[in-house]
């Protein structure tokens, strides 16, 4: 609910408010945070980074391996 909140008022999403959407699975606030531009680069920046890459997303920022599924999805589908 309170996801569907923010998102009505078009809340400015960070990259911060997409680890704790992945983190906690709140599907709804994850998929609006990496619909954002800003956040989106980031994601990318992080995921081109031959130092970080998908090893970079589960560790660094402790993302659950299952949670990379709607990432990796959205990414083909889209072509990015």
């Amino acid at each position: 609910m309170y996801t569907g909140v923010l998102m009505a008022r078009k809340r400015s999403a960070t990259f911060d408010d997409w680890l704790f959407a992945v983190r906690y699975e709140f599907p709804e606030w994850e998929r609006y945070c990496r619909s954002r531009p800003p956040v989106l680069k980031k994601i990318l920046a992080i995921l081109a980074d031959p130092k970080q890459g998908i090893a970079g997303i589960i560790n660094t920022y402790q993302i659950p391996v299952s949670s990379l599924n709607p990432l990796v999805h959205y990414l083909v589908e889209n072509q990015i």
